[in-house]
């Protein structure tokens, strides 16, 4: 199969439609659990769509839109359900190979989404924590965590 000819990728929150590489498409394997991943996918970049627009509204630089919680909670679960599926669908490849999406890694690009909504102060002061590199939308972001679980608090 012949490489595909992918336009550059909208990057950010919105991007949505994305696209697998035909690249290393034949050596991969797993065709239901490629779906499943795509599926996860899909919802994930739907909710991440719909949660910029809320935090574009002419409120949401004063208080807390109140559709955010939920959505939230949403990208939240979505995250950890895409992260699985591509972890199934890795798991039945013949060799190491990444999820690509829209010409990315899908996996390394999940840590940047929610980066968007750093600055908003109205979410970060109700949230009590950051939200950037944090797409578990937890109090100790990435790497933070990491060095906390490192010196054994």
């Amino acid at each position: 199969i012949a490489e595909s000819s992918i336009s550059r990728p909208r990057s950010g929150p919105g991007a949505i439609g994305g696209v697998i590489e035909a690249r290393d498409r034949d050596a991969t394997v797993a065709p239901d659990q490629e779906l499943e991943a795509l599926k996860a996918i899909l919802l994930r970049e739907g909710y991440l769509h719909r949660l910029e627009e809320v935090s574009v509204t002419r409120d949401a630089g004063i208080t807390v839109p109140a559709a955010m919680p939920d959505l939230l909670d949403l990208v939240r679960i979505a995250t950890v359900e895409a992260v699985e599926a591509i972890g199934k669908w890795r798991q039945a490849q013949t060799r190491p190979v990444p999820f690509m999406w829209n010409g990315f890694n899908y996996l390394t690009k999940i840590p940047s989404d929610l980066d968007f909504l750093a600055d908003n102060k109205p979410l970060v002061t109700w949230l009590g924590f950051t939200i950037a590199r944090n797409p578990f939308i937890v109090p100790l972001p990435m790497e933070q965590g990491k060095s906390m679980m490192s010196t054994g608090h």
